[in-house]
């Protein structure tokens, strides 16, 4: 009988067993083995969102490139900078240049002994620098200037020839020559340079080679000189002893025209060109306020210079003219009245020449007087006798008010001399007061100082005094010819002569510089002119540029700016303009000598890109 059991399977069993031993067998079965229930799988978790696209990095700015770089440059993988710049390639490749420069000169020196191959040599390798550095025919350039051979040789070839006794004269000659002028020294230094300046000749033929070698150093001359004398105009230029002169007074603006009268040749025609344009009536008024400003600068630099000696100065907010002429007047008048306080005068003995003050006066009167016609000389004998000489005679003891009044009233009589014409009378009268000042002095030691310093400030006033009241003097302001005629007056025929008279370098300064005479204001009478006509139909076409051009040129700003940059410079660029000057110079030479294609000629220099 066959028992199926769940979990076991069919079991046979016997077919005589009753239900109840099948029973208690299968009680005695093995628990049978439960089937894995099956576990349903987890519900599908939902999906996850999208993660967020990471921002858009802005990508690192480009390094600017070195423009020295070497194209092999590597770059760091990971910072990016680069790792090698070149520079120790460069560098030595541009020492190397400036060794094959300061080699050339020798070079150039042996092809005199027809000797071509260091020439040859340094003409390949500079070939090859210049092609692989930018910078090398710089580097070239200033090995030349800078090499000792060419200043050596010269120096020898001059040493060797002081010893000759007919040529140390000229040798000294020529160095002054030189120092004196810009050009001259560059024409040398360039000569100098392009001398030992290799020179490749084509032909390799030796009378060519001297050929080419003429033509490089008159190019040297030429451009050395022309370079050389650019580097003197920048560093310290060169204003003529008129214009020194001025500037020294403490003038401080001058028209184009003027900045430019010292330039030789040309210079006075450019003056006398500028005071041509005064007649435009458009310009011309502008030119003209311009060139009446300079006059002004000039009178008012005039009578500072008489103050000098009291320590005063014409203040700013008084015009040049007859407001200053009376300003100078009072100062003069105020400080000697000040001084005359404490003096005393009379008529003193002097034990050296045995004379008394009247008879020294008296002396002074008759040579002075002996020149002038009998009519004259009678005025002015009768005249200082009366009331200068008695009044010193009769008065035992003057005081310093009596001898002030006595002095003005010589200066007062001279001045209406000097009015009327007659300026021999007028001298009369101030050479016995400068006679009768001198006196004081003498007479008051503990003031002496003082008084000299007055009677000097008198002095300067006289040729400005006498200028301003000429004829032709509008308002008091006095052109530098009317004040050059006075300021010879006052000094004589010998002072004059020798230009070294009281005032007579500063009027002498400023006819060279400023002209003679004022241009006239006539605007309204140049209107009417043809040039009037032509300049304003100029002007309306252009909308009026030449008009503008001019007022901005001839403005006190523009003026003064130009002028400075004309005359001035500081000290430090003074120092260094002798050493620029020569180093301009060299350059001028090694310039000019370079390639210009000329068939036949050339040198070692690579050329400049």
């Amino acid at each position: 009988m066959i028992v199926e059991v769940i979990g076991v399977g069919p079991i046979e069993f016997p077919d005589n067993m009753s239900q109840q031993e099948i029973a208690e067998a299968l009680k005695k079965l093995p628990a049978p083995k439960q089937a894995p229930v099956a576990v349903p799988p987890p519900p599908a978790a939902a999906a996850p969102a999208p993660a967020p696209a990471p921002a858009a990095v802005a990508a690192a700015p480009e390094k600017p490139k070195n423009p020295y770089a070497n194209p092999e440059t590597v770059y760091d993988p990971i910072s990016g900078a680069p790792m090698n710049y070149g520079l120790g390639v460069d560098t030595g490749k541009n020492l190397m240049n400036f060794g094959v420069g300061v080699l050339k000169p020798v070079a150039g020196a042996l092809q005199y002994a027809n000797i071509q191959k260091p020439a040859q040599f340094l003409n390949k390798v500079a070939d090859e620098f210049s092609s692989t550095s930018g910078a090398g025919p710089l580097f070239d350039i200033a090995g030349q200037i800078v090499s000792p051979v060419p200043g050596a040789a010269f120096k020898t070839v001059g040493k060797g020839m002081s010893y000759m006794p007919q040529a140390a004269g000229a040798l000294q000659a020529a160095g002054q020559a030189v120092d004196k002028s810009p050009l001259i020294k560059g024409a040398l230094e360039g000569f100098k340079a392009s001398t030992f300046m290799p020179t490749d000749t084509q032909t390799g033929n030796y009378s060519d080679f001297i050929k080419d070698k003429f033509v490089q150093d008159l190019e040297g001359l030429g451009v050395g000189a022309g370079l050389s004398k650019a580097g003197q105009m920048i560093m310290n230029p060169q204003v003529s002893e008129s214009m020194k002169k001025l500037k020294g007074m403490g003038m401080d603006m001058f028209t184009p025209g003027q900045l430019m009268s010292d330039i030789p040749i040309v210079g006075p025609g450019i003056r006398k060109a500028e005071q041509a344009l005064t007649s435009l009536p458009l310009a011309g008024s502008v030119i003209t306020n311009a060139t009446e400003n300079v006059y002004r600068d000039f009178n008012r630099a005039l009578a500072n210079n008489v103050l000098k000696p009291l320590g005063d100065v014409v203040p700013k907010d008084i015009p040049a003219g007859n407001q200053m002429i009376e300003y100078v007047a009072k100062a003069l008048d105020d400080s000697y009245n000040d001084v005359l306080q404490n003096a005393h005068f009379i008529d003193h003995f002097d034990p050296y020449t045995k004379t008394t003050t009247v008879e020294r006066l008296w002396n002074g009167v008759l040579d002075n007087i002996a020149p002038l016609v009998p009519k004259q000389a009678k005025i002015a004998g009768e005249d200082i006798t009366d009331n200068i000489i008695n009044h010193i005679d009769k008065t035992k003891v003057m005081t310093g008010a009596q001898f002030r009044n006595m002095e003005k009233y010589l200066g007062e009589q001279a001045n209406s001399f000097y009015e009327k014409g007659a300026n021999d009378l007028g001298k009369t009268y101030t050479k016995i007061q400068e006679m009768l000042r001198k006196e004081l002095e003498i007479q008051n030691p503990a003031i002496a100082n003082v008084l000299s310093a007055t009677h000097e400030a008198f002095k300067r006033f006289i040729p400005i005094e006498k200028a301003a009241a000429m004829r032709g003097a509008d308002k008091g302001l006095f052109s530098p010819q009317q004040f050059k005629g006075q300021a010879e007056a006052s000094a004589g025929k010998a002072a004059t002569a020798t230009g070294q008279g009281l005032s007579i370098p500063e009027a002498q300064a400023g006819v060279d510089v400023i002209g003679k005479q004022m241009p006239s204001s006539g605007t309204s009478e140049r209107l009417m002119t043809s040039k009037g006509v032509l300049e304003g139909g100029a002007n309306l076409a252009t909308m009026g540029a030449p008009l503008l051009a001019t007022a901005l040129g001839y403005s006190t700003p523009v003026m003064k700016g130009m002028t400075a940059l004309a005359t001035s410079r500081p000290d430090w660029m003074k120092k260094l303009s002798p050493q620029v000057q020569s180093g301009l110079g060299q350059l001028g030479g090694i310039l000019g000598s370079r390639p210009t294609g000329n068939a036949g000629r050339g040198n070692v220099n690579p050329s400049l890109q």
